[in-house]
């Protein structure tokens, strides 16, 4: 399976970067997709139409979210 064209570019952006510059913006992608899953996860968990992903989602958000947390810190 081929990532899709954004995915693509991003990975694409960092191949051309060494560095400190390539630490800065691997910390920035990463912490964009932890926002957007979990986004994700806590959207589906409150709204979603399938109970057995809407748990699945609810007992993955805390996860993520911790994630997030861990490469927030990164940045700093």
């Amino acid at each position: 399976m081929q990532p899709d064209a954004r995915r693509q570019m991003l990975l694409s952006e960092l191949m051309m970067l060494e560095g400190a510059e390539f630490d800065r913006r691997y910390v920035a992608q990463q912490t964009d997709a932890h926002r957007e899953a979990v986004m994700l996860m806590e959207g589906f968990a409150e709204r979603g139409d399938q109970q057995d992903l809407k748990q699945f989602a609810a007992t993955t958000a805390p996860k993520i979210r911790m994630h997030l947390q861990m490469v927030e810190q990164l940045g700093h």
